[in-house]
């Protein structure tokens, strides 16, 4: 769980809140300080991430995935964020097409867990 106290000032007065983090939802505590809509989060799970094994990188036509995990879907975005790409999961993903930069891979499980994987294209 992670706490955040941050400090708003407001018409000269200042006001305290509390966000606290838990399984991806953001809650607020200090009602005049935030909206009070909840904020869904997209964080990699480290321990995923290190069953996940992606090869050759930099890659020129073809990536390997390789991993025990069962994943369902697969996203690539640019380092800005832009997506280029969403499928169903392949542990063979052709690259040819792609322009050289830096990509971020991204896994997901039918639970919603996520991993994150660089790729660079070259």
């Amino acid at each position: 769980m992670l706490f955040i106290t941050p400090i708003l000032f407001s018409g000269g007065s200042g006001h305290k809140a509390t966000l606290t983090f838990q399984g991806g939802l953001i809650n607020t505590h200090g009602a005049d300080a935030f909206e009070q809509a909840p904020c869904i989060l997209s964080i990699a799970d480290y321990n995923l991430n290190k069953t996940v094994n992606i090869y050759p990188n930099p890659v020129q036509n073809n990536l390997t995935i390789n991993t025990p995990t069962n994943f369902t879907k697969l996203e690539l975005y640019t380092i800005t964020g832009k997506k280029v790409l969403e499928q169903d999961f392949t542990t063979q993903l052709n690259t040819t097409n792609l322009s050289k930069e830096v990509y971020l891979l991204k896994l997901y499980t039918k639970n919603g867990r996520i991993a994150i994987k660089k790729i660079v294209k070259q």
